[in-house]
């Protein structure tokens, strides 16, 4: 799912003032055996690591986006 299609389901307050997608850099600390499955499966699918990560992201945020967040850190 793109970033064009994720802006008319994400709420604003989400997403910022624009549709626009705003990238930040992540570095990830993950076992080698998920970076094999990211890759392989992305390969499957006919994508990047970097896009089926985007992807994976993007649904989360959108199956999630109704329920409150909690800080933890209050």
């Amino acid at each position: 799912m793109t970033m064009q299609r994720l802006a008319g389901f994400v709420p604003s307050d989400l997403r910022g003032e624009s549709a626009e997608p705003e990238l930040i850099e992540l570095s990830l600390l993950i076992p080698q055996w998920q970076v094999t499955a990211i890759e392989r499966t992305a390969s499957r699918l006919g994508i990047t690591a970097g896009q089926m990560l985007r992807r994976v992201l993007g649904e989360f945020c959108l199956a999630n986006s109704t329920k409150p967040i909690v800080n933890c850190h209050s």
